[in-house]
């Protein structure tokens, strides 16, 4: 009995230990396989085979879920297809194994900000200046200024605390903490005094807290450094009016020709254009800017009221749909286009779009009082009448005639 028992021990010690060697087995050739897509993946995003490199990675963190290395090259991937929430998780899950890495660090801070969560983005980019300086394999383009120009490219380490120093001015710009945004410009000034951009958001961040004065000497310097700085000349274009200057298409002109790939120069010459009743011009700029960012709604809302302008109603219909498209919670784009069916006769469809508006925003004078009159084109007097009466409410001028017509008993 005594030696069965010491036997039918054995056999269990037996197979537990063969049990325990097996499970080892197939988790050593779980990693072997995680880690041969992995290299595949790499593989395929060098030859930018994104498809399959987001396949691979994918089929490598589900042998391996614990791979971190993969959700940081997941993460890139997922960036290239402008994925950006889950390119967020991804690198923040890499970031739950090496909370070190600073390129995961800087990657994610970027996505914070593009995504507006400011606050998280500054969390990182301060974090960013206590990290070790480690390995770098990445390379970054550098967000130069508030609205693009001509970018340089870095290492997560090459130049490292000017260029933090410069997306934290960004920030705090963001988050409305002008003074900050201003330490840390002035910050990466001392250790880059030639880099124009750095002037430019400065001069930004000074316009926004409403010193203009030191704004235009900001937007000047950059210029000083760099003659042909095509967002310095438009950020100086639009000041003028906050220092009561005439407006002028010149500083427009000038960025232009100095950079023609800036769509928003375009766009603020052909609103100049367009208030001076210049409505060819301004349809030429306004073509111009779309070409260049064709999801820039403001674009095209701009260039349907040119077309209203000239009488090209099919043209001016089709870009606020296109807006609507773009942002349909943009309240003027229904109003538009409402207008523009009005005016095409279309009064139930207007009313349709009068009142898309007023859904997005209640208490819009304009829309109550343009769905009065298309109520009253269509012999809805009832309806015309309290229309009328709630944009008056709301601001909107109404005449005592027009409201006599409207809302007498027999109109």
């Amino acid at each position: 009995m005594l030696h069965f028992s010491i036997r039918h021990k054995l056999l269990i010690y037996s197979l537990l230990i063969l049990t325990w060697i097996n499970a080892q087995s197939q988790v050593s050739n779980q990693k072997e396989e995680a880690a041969t897509l992995f290299a595949a993946g790499e593989n395929a995003m060098d030859n930018h085979n994104w498809k399959e490199a987001l396949r691979t990675l994918n089929h490598c963190l589900e042998i391996d879920p614990a791979f971190a290395d993969a959700y940081y090259a997941r993460g890139l991937v997922k960036e290239h297809f402008e994925l950006w929430n889950e390119a967020l998780t991804d690198f923040s899950i890499h970031l739950s194994f090496k909370p070190d890495h600073n390129e995961a660090v800087f990657k994610r801070a970027q996505l914070h900000y593009r995504l507006k969560h400011y606050s998280l983005a500054k969390e990182d980019f301060l974090n960013l200046l206590s990290l070790p300086v480690g390995e770098t394999s990445t390379v970054f383009f550098e967000q130069g200024s508030f609205k693009g120009g001509v970018n340089q490219i870095f290492t997560a380490q090459g130049g490292n605390k000017k260029r933090i120093y410069n997306w934290l001015g960004l920030t705090e710009t963001a988050l409305h903490e002008y003074t900050r945004a201003l330490i840390f410009f002035d910050s990466a000034i001392r250790l880059s005094p030639n880099d124009p951009d750095l002037y430019v958001n400065k001069g930004i961040a000074h316009e926004k807290n409403g010193e203009f004065n030191k704004a235009n000497s900001a937007y000047a310097k950059a210029l000083e450094i760099n003659p042909t700085h095509g967002l310095a000349y438009f950020n100086l274009q639009t000041l003028s009016s906050k220092l009561n200057q005439t407006p002028s298409t010149n500083l427009l002109d000038s960025a232009i020709a100095h950079n023609s790939n800036l769509p928003y120069p375009y766009a603020e010459r052909g609103y100049l254009y367009l208030k001076n009743g210049e409505y060819r011009q301004a349809l030429v700029d306004y073509n111009r800017a779309i070409e260049l960012n064709p999801k820039e709604a403001d674009y095209y809302l701009n260039r349907g009221i040119i077309h209203e302008k000239l009488k090209q109603f099919k043209e001016a219909y089709n870009d606020y749909s296109f807006v609507i498209k773009l942002d349909e919670s943009l309240s003027s784009a229904w109003l538009n286009r409402g207008n523009v069916l009005l005016r095409l006769n279309k009064e139930k469809l207007a009313i349709e779009d009068y009142s898309a508006a007023i859904a997005f925003e209640n208490d819009y004078a304009a829309a109550y009082y343009n769905r009065g009159i298309a109520y009253y084109q269509l012999k809805q007097y009832a309806e015309a009448c309290s229309d009328l009466r709630m944009a008056k409410r709301l601001g909107q001028a109404l005449s005592e005639a027009l409201e006599r017509t409207v809302c007498s008993d027999k109109p």
